[in-house]
């Protein structure tokens, strides 16, 4: 029983590890996405796919969608693209470019010789449906043209089902959107996290082997995990919020320094280490890599869950009949 318990706190502090190293590898990523603008870069690349057909060159309605005051407004400035755009905006802003691009097309200047230049405009229909309509005939074909005059086809006629319908097909495109995003993300995660795990010496054989014949560290760092079981990476917008968030998080990481947890540099003889161990460290380092990168939720989840077992007591073993 007494072993039963040791290997609950060894978990406890083995995963409270792991979730210091992934949140502050959470972070550090969305520091380093915050700055290049991947969310807003993958959304615009996604809407341009929809919107630009490749074989269509001579039209551009993703520079048409982007500047439409509706979606400009929510730009946090000229030059940060918005990183998410709602499907009433996304329907809206769409119907009114195709309708607006009809409509400059036929729209012309005349100058008269006796009098000043007049905008003079065709017998354009007043109703909004009836100028979407005209507008998706006026489209070069393509993939758009035929998914838009599809929704049209199959919509009542009234201006609000058609927005409905295009509302919907977005928020459905933008979850299998959300799910490409999420690979992209965890496979740079990976990327980052080798660099990290070797640049803090994040071994996952040296920490497991100090933390099972350590029992006195490994009891210290679980009273520190108990602690700080409900620290997460909230949705953070801003730099100056990620780098507070990552600061606070050196603070977790420095109390393992403090308590001589087994990572870092500072334990490691590099003249004694052979061929060998140089092979045992670098699969250490993969194990630790692929580790964090499931992310900071998932490990402090999981923290939470296995404290709650230390603290209800682990239930005795039943007795045979």
């Amino acid at each position: 029983m007494a072993n039963l318990s040791f290997y609950v706190t060894f978990l406890i502090a083995l995963v409270f590890i792991l979730a210091v190293g992934s949140n502050i590898l959470s972070i550090t990523y969305e520091i380093y996405a915050y700055y290049i603008k991947q969310r807003s870069g993958f959304l615009k690349k996604a809407i341009q796919d929809v919107l630009n057909d490749s074989r269509v060159k001579e039209v551009n309605l993703t520079e048409l969608f982007y500047n439409h005051p509706q979606i400009d407004i929510t730009k946090k400035t000229y030059r940060h693209l918005p990183a998410y755009i709602s499907g009433k905006n996304f329907a809206q802003a769409l119907m009114d470019v195709i309708c607006r691009k009809y409509e400059i097309k036929y729209t012309r200047i005349e100058h008269p010789p006796d009098g000043d230049a007049r905008m003079v405009r065709p017998d354009l229909p007043e109703d909004q449906l009836e100028k979407f309509r005209l507008g998706l005939n006026d489209l070069p074909y393509g993939d758009l043209k035929i998914l838009l005059t599809g929704f049209v086809s199959n919509s009542s006629k009234e201006l609000n089902s058609v927005q409905h319908t295009i509302e919907t097909w977005y928020d459905e495109y933008m979850n299998r959107v959300n799910g490409w995003y999420k690979v992209r993300v965890q496979k740079r995660m990976l990327v980052l996290a080798a660099i990290v795990v070797v640049a803090i010496n994040f071994d996952f054989f040296t920490i497991t082997s100090t933390l099972l014949t350590d029992k006195e560290l490994t009891s210290q760092i679980a009273a520190v995990a108990e602690k700080q079981q409900r620290v997460k990476l909230d949705s953070i917008s801003n730099p100056e919020q990620l780098k507070q968030a990552l600061s606070q998080r050196r603070v977790l990481l420095d109390s393992l320094y403090k308590l001589n947890a087994p990572i870092g540099w500072q334990q490691t003889d590099l003249k004694q280490m052979k061929t060998y161990d140089w092979v045992i460290k670098l699969l250490g380092w993969f194990i630790s890599a692929a580790a964090l990168s499931f992310g900071a939720p998932f490990w402090f989840d999981i923290l939470a869950k296995l404290v709650n077992i230390r603290k209800t007591g682990i239930p005795p073993a039943k007795a045979n009949s």
